[in-house]
């Protein structure tokens, strides 16, 4: 579709990520060959476009049956492609969700012995309409409200047993910790739904716990969300 010429924005780490873990894996399964990467524009509203990105190796390839299972956690192309690539095939899932955070999906065509392309789409908003340069773009971004050093448990003022908020916050902070040490995926949805609370339990140290999670570095999260229990 016709874009206009102008900048978009989208979400850098989270398209980094997807493209550093894809890139990785035909690197790492193509012993010889070529590996190519190419982006286009797929769909387009007067807001935002759909980018679909395609990483393309001669590799090994993978066969039909295999394909179906790549995006689940914890699987691989079949059981001797962990013992001999290494891995644990987390990534490929990983990649799903942080797609799926931008409005797309990730996919995979692939002949045996011929090689693969993976591909993923995420949607970019404009940084300004095409007939309002000076106009809002996309979405909205909910402003941030300042919390009060008390609300964020380090005065101890709201961190008492009758206080039921602080109850509910600690509980989601139990959860998440969960969900990190056992390495699950869910923890980047958990903390999208619970923002709120962990914005109020880390003040100025939520970006940092965001970051860490957004690109499934869960041991920093851990220390951080660790961090404020002992504080």
């Amino acid at each position: 579709p016709e874009v206009p010429n102008q900048e978009l924005m989208g979400d850098p780490l989270r398209l980094g990520q997807i493209l550093i873990n894809l890139t990785g894996n035909a690197i790492k399964f193509t012993d010889q060959g070529s590996i190519s990467i190419s982006a286009r524009f797929v769909e387009n509203t007067p807001h935002d476009v759909l980018m679909r990105v395609e990483i393309t190796d001669t590799g090994i390839g993978i066969s039909p049956e295999d394909q179906k299972r790549l995006f689940t956690a914890f699987e691989q192309a079949d059981n001797t492609t962990s013992r001999h690539f290494g891995g644990t095939g987390l990534g490929l899932a990983i990649c799903r969700n942080l797609a799926s955070m931008m409005g797309g999906d990730v996919g995979a065509e692939s002949e045996p012995d011929v090689g693969s392309t993976f591909w993923f789409t995420a949607w970019l908003g404009y940084t300004a309409l095409p007939d309002q340069p000076d106009g809002p773009v996309g979405p909205m971004v909910e402003p941030l409200s300042v919390v009060p050093q008390a609300i964020s448990g380090r005065s101890g003022q709201a961190d008492l047993p009758g206080n039921t908020d602080w109850q509910r916050i600690r509980n989601e902070q139990g959860k998440l910790l969960a969900l990190l040490e056992a390495g699950n995926p869910d923890a980047v949805d958990f903390l999208q739904q619970h923002h709120a609370s962990f914005r109020q339990l880390l003040g100025p140290s939520f970006s940092r716990l965001e970051h860490a999670i957004d690109v499934f570095d869960f041991e920093s999260a851990m220390r951080l969300l660790q961090a404020d229990s002992t504080s």
